[in-house]
Formats: C-alpha cells, sequence, structure tokens
C-alpha cells in the first residue's frame, strides 16, 4: 500500500482568510455570481508554494492577482505557483 502524505493547509488557510478567498475541493464548481466571495482550488499547492518559497512571496502572488483585471474571481492554483516563479525569477 503507497504511503500517505498529509499536509497540515493551515497556513494556506490562513492566508487565503485574510484576502476573503474560498477555498473549495476539486470536485467542487465554482460558484458564480455577483456576490461570490473570490475562490481557489487546491489548498495544498499553495501550502506546498508557503513551505517551499516563503509566505511573503505566495501573499505578494495573491494579492497581484485579485488587484488586477484577471478574472479573480475563480483563482487557479497552477497559476498562483506560475506567478510565484515569475516573482522568484524577477524579484522587486
Amino acid at each position: 500500500m503507497p504511503a500517505v502524505k498529509t499536509l497540515d493547509h493551515s497556513a494556506a488557510e490562513a492566508l487565503c482568510n485574510s484576502f476573503g478567498i474560498e477555498i473549495l475541493p476539486f470536485n467542487v464548481r465554482f460558484h458564480t455570481g455577483v456576490d461570490v466571495p473570490p475562490q481557489i482550488c487546491g489548498s495544498a499547492r499553495l501550502q506546498r508554494l508557503i513551505e517551499r518559497h516563503g509566505e511573503d512571496v505566495v501573499w505578494k502572488a495573491l494579492y497581484a492577482l485579485l488587484n488586477t483585471t484577471y478574472d479573480s474571481k475563480q483563482l487557479q492554483s497552477a497559476v498562483v505557483s506560475a506567478l510565484v516563479d515569475l516573482l522568484l525569477q524577477y524579484p522587486s
């Protein structure tokens, strides 16, 4: 039987809560509407990004995505990961 990794997603959940982002499981579709808060799937990926690169870089990526013309209601964890890579490659 393969080993199962369990991650503590508390840092990712706290970071998302600070932005008012709702974390959805992968089997749930994004909610649509005017009054829907920003949503993201993939708290495990966010947690791994925080552990590898630090909370500051992930915070900057989420902040940038939420304050642009990107459809900030439906955040993709892959887009956040790509933006973290860019921020690490080209720091300000």
